[in-house]
């Protein structure tokens, strides 16, 4: 590991952290939203995790002409876990965020969510996410639309519930309740590091903030190894494995919600993106490596969407017509 280098000058309130691999074209306008915040307490550390692109020359720019207060660290090519972990070990903040080298904030989103923490004495804030990133970058003024402190587990409710609003860089964490809990990002997954980091936290928070505004704009990159259908399409199956455990061993009593609709959701997830791809081969394998039957019949008999305890019911009699449903849905979904 090399680094890190910086052009800090003090120590910031709020560590914002960057995990990077080939983002040279992405990172300036990560950066760029970063410049624009009208909050300005915040040190940006950035993880090069062996990039093969010049994404040390946008990084020399910055640390050459920007305001930014940047720590710049390379490693070895580890993956986004190790980087984010790495990020986390040079953090100096209160708080830690989360921001991808593709992504960005509202210009207002650093300044809300630390107020939503600090003024309310609350142990977790987050905020809504667009993937439209112009309109999240182009918008002037937010509604505002922060709901009062609410108890942990309505917070992991909605975090459950609504996964179309809710992106993982959308929350602003306590460091020393990370400190407290060694809580970390598990090396070596590729999928879900992010979800199973975030429940472990919840799961250590008495209360917090929703603001339902959206101020985080994920970029969906076709090239990205998100949207590669692979057999490490299961290692978010494991993460939600290892969060349940975790639950149990932190006697959390939220488990048995977790168990009886998110661990499910994942199992339908991991199927229908085997099926969407149109890989038999890992569906096959998916089906004979975990019990699908024990989680589909969960969600046929309590999901709260129609669609999802249709197909889940399909699956628990016949897994090759949920499996043929879902290419035809999808296909005709995208034409």
């Amino acid at each position: 590991m090399l680094g890190p280098t910086s052009n800090a000058l003090h120590k910031s309130y709020v560590s914002v952290i960057i995990p990077c691999y080939n983002a040279a074209k992405t990172l300036p306008w990560t950066l760029k939203s970063l410049e624009n915040q009208s909050y300005k307490d915040f040190e940006v550390i950035i993880i090069n995790d062996g990039s093969s692109d010049k994404i040390h020359e946008v990084v020399d720019n910055y640390l050459n002409q920007s305001s930014l207060n940047i720590r710049y660290i390379e490693q070895s090519n580890s993956g986004v876990s190790v980087a984010r972990n790495n990020g986390l070990k040079n953090a100096n903040g209160k708080y830690i965020c989360f921001l991808d080298g593709d992504d960005v904030y509202h210009r207002g989103f650093l300044e809300l969510i630390v107020k939503s923490v600090e003024n309310n004495n609350i142990d977790v804030s987050f905020a809504y996410f667009d993937r439209d990133i112009e309109s999240v970058l182009n918008k002037k003024e937010v509604d505002n639309k922060t709901t009062s402190i609410i108890n942990i587990a309505d917070i992991m409710k909605t975090f459950m519930y609504e996964k179309e609003n809710i992106h993982f860089g959308g929350f602003i964490y306590k460091m020393d309740i990370i400190d407290k809990y060694n809580i970390s990002f598990t090396a070596g997954t590729k999928y879900g590091e992010d979800l199973e980091f975030a429940w472990k936290y919840l799961t250590h928070c008495s209360n917090g903030i929703i603001i339902k505004d959206k101020m985080y704009g994920y970029y969906n990159n076709p090239l990205s190894a998100v949207n590669t259908v692979s057999w490490n399409k299961t290692d978010l199956v494991e993460a939600m494995i290892r969060v349940k455990q975790y639950m149990l061993d932190e006697n959390c009593d939220y488990v048995h919600n977790f168990s009886g609709y998110m661990l499910p959701r994942t199992v339908w997830t991991t199927a229908k993106t085997f099926a969407k791809g149109k890989r038999r081969d890992l569906f096959k394998k998916f089906a004979t490596t975990y019990p699908v039957i024990k989680h589909m019949k969960k969600l046929a008999m309590g999901a709260p969407n129609r669609l999802l305890r249709i197909s889940s019911a399909l699956y628990c009699l016949n897994l090759w017509v949920f499996y043929y449903t879902i290419i035809v849905v999808y296909k005709n979904n995208n034409k």
